[in-house]
């Protein structure tokens, strides 16, 4: 249930966005849950130059193609995060430590091609070592399987998600 409490559809048409809406917004019925905003606040036109921020994705639809970028909100959340670890009076073993940015990573990979792997792993370390913590068993080739999990399970989510849609569309 986890990976639906947050998705985007990408439609071809705003008759079709209208059309994946109604049947997302009735299938949630059916389990006792409802979507907090309108079908006004959630569809936008990508295809206009509008953007969107979503769940720390920065979205936008650039020469035919949709472009997902890690938003530098999420950055900042990591390091908010990061720093108040410092602060918690809590001794954090080598692996807790490391384990943070690989779930980080893991629920960024949608926003980071897997070129910039090793490039998001040091970032991620830099931040903790700003913040006085030694994420050096992060590894690049932690980093890459993170990157691979995440993709993975997003790529489950889409498979899932799609068979609740009237039409074949683009489930991130």
């Amino acid at each position: 249930m986890r990976y639906a409490d947050d998705l985007a559809v990408f439609c071809d048409t705003h008759e079709s966005a209208v059309d994946c809406y109604a049947a997302l917004r009735d299938r949630i019925e059916t389990i006792g849950m409802q979507i907090k905003e309108s079908q006004d606040e959630v569809i936008f036109d990508l295809s206009s130059g509008d953007h969107v921020n979503w769940i720390g994705f920065h979205l936008r639809w650039t020469n035919g193609k949709m472009r997902v970028q890690v938003s530098e909100s999420s950055w900042c959340k990591l390091e908010d995060g990061l720093s108040g670890r410092k602060y918690k009076g809590e001794p954090l073993t080598e692996q807790a430590l490391a384990s943070i940015g690989f779930q980080w990573l893991a629920q960024k990979a949608l926003g980071i091609r897997e070129a910039q792997v090793p490039a998001a792993a040091e970032q991620i370390r830099q931040l903790a070592d700003e913040c006085d913590l030694d994420l050096s068993q992060f590894t690049d080739e932690e980093a890459q399987i993170a990157w691979q999990t995440g993709r993975s399970v997003a790529k489950r989510a889409q498979e899932d998600v799609s068979q609740w849609l009237p039409e074949p569309v683009a489930v991130t």
